[in-house]
């Protein structure tokens, strides 16, 4: 590993590691299993779940003699198995990525507790979270469309959307943030060890220099603008500062709250769907008057 994240004697398991995740990830096993848990999944809807919770086009005749109609046939056999494949490829590779967390996670890992970048050196693991993005957003459209549908058939209240909403923020979370936790043990640890050692150094330098220029004022304060303690002192704090305001987790707000709102653009237009026209206008000129 080039950026020597990882000690030596753990190289051999960490390259381990990758291989068997390369591996894992192309399995053909993992792609056997996900067809058939999609296409039981489509079947255990259509024969086994009541018709009338189905969208209308679903289906033809009664509810008594159910018959698929040919858009009916199509989206449960081709669009929803689709769908449900690439939904579980990539939660496969949610499992295979948290997997890769927690064994290095177990390794030992030389981190810098001054860091400036506040975590050790781990922050690098925040652009994992904005990669998910694409697919918080995804997983948004594709529960926004289905509260959509149920706004039109009039079978959705606010207070139930809102708990959906609320719900899949939780899943996107728990998903693609959760798996960064793993480090926050260690990121602890180091901390504190940091926080010993740097603290101790800048304690003893700290009485140096007060000693120096606060107990020997009149020897040297004609030389205090030529000094250079002065400037290494401010250096050494600021690294030492760096270790004080050490993150425990690799990632930040930021990261965090631009997943919720990719997560959250798709119920845009279901909350105009929602809310009539009317009474947005309402608002906006109880607002602006």
């Amino acid at each position: 590993m080039k950026s020597g994240l990882v000690e030596e004697n753990d190289l051999p398991r960490f390259n381990e590691l990758v291989a068997s995740t390369r591996r894992l990830l192309n399995s053909l096993v993992a792609e056997i299993v996900a067809i058939i848990l999609t296409y039981g999944f489509v079947l255990a809807i259509v024969f086994y779940l009541p018709p009338t919770i189905l969208p209308f086009w679903y289906s033809r005749g009664s509810t008594v003699n159910l018959s698929l109609s040919w858009a009916g046939w199509w989206y449960a056999f081709v669009s929803t198995p689709l769908l449900l494949i690439l939904l579980f490829g990539w939660l496969w590779r949610v499992v295979l990525w948290s997997r890769f967390l927690i064994r290095v996670a177990k390794m030992k890992l030389r981190l810098i507790a001054a860091h400036p970048d506040l975590s050790s050196g781990l922050k690098f693991l925040n652009s994992a979270v904005i990669t998910f993005t694409p697919v918080g957003f995804t997983l948004g459209v594709i529960v926004a469309g289905s509260v959509a549908n149920r706004f039109l058939q009039q079978r959705a209240s606010v207070n139930n959307v809102e708990k959906t909403i609320l719900g899949l923020v939780i899943v996107n979370l728990f998903l693609f943030v959760g798996p960064l936790v793993v480090f926050a043990f260690k990121l602890y640890q180091q901390k504190v060890r940091g926080i010993f050692a740097y603290g101790q150094l800048a304690e003893s330098v700290g009485k140096q220099f007060e000693a120096k220029w606060l107990g020997n004022y009149e020897k040297y304060s004609g030389g205090a603008l030529e000094a250079s303690d002065f400037s290494a002192t401010t250096d050494l704090y600021q690294v030492v500062s760096n270790v004080y305001q050490m993150s425990l987790l690799p990632f930040d707000l930021r990261s965090i709250v631009a997943l919720i709102v990719v997560t959250l653009l798709p119920f845009v237009p279901v909350a105009f769907i929602a809310v009539p026209f009317d009474v947005i206008l309402k608002e906006i000129a109880s607002l602006l008057f």
